[in-house]
């Protein structure tokens, strides 16, 4: 016979912590704000690799020497913003 740790429920804090947690890698941050553009990325015009190697992290760089002769990619940005980081 085999005794199994249980471990304690987790309580309501643990449970929004963890959701937020994971829900922050499917972001990309640029100028201190949080943007979902998963929908956007099979749309991106320089394709999904592109985009998605600014996923889960400040991409501001990266996005602003991408795009340096064009508004079109803040309009996109407007549409997807999250929250402030």
């Amino acid at each position: 016979m085999t005794l199994e740790a249980k471990s304690a429920p987790a309580t309501a804090t643990q449970v929004l912590t963890a959701d937020a947690n994971d829900a922050r890698e499917e972001f990309w941050y640029i100028h201190g704000h949080a943007y979902d553009l998963r929908s956007f990325a099979k749309h991106h015009p320089g394709g999904e690799v592109a985009i998605n190697l600014g996923r889960n992290r400040d991409c501001t760089a990266l996005f602003e020497s991408y795009h340096p002769f064009t508004e079109k990619h803040r309009r996109v940005l407007q549409h997807r913003r999250w929250q402030d980081c």
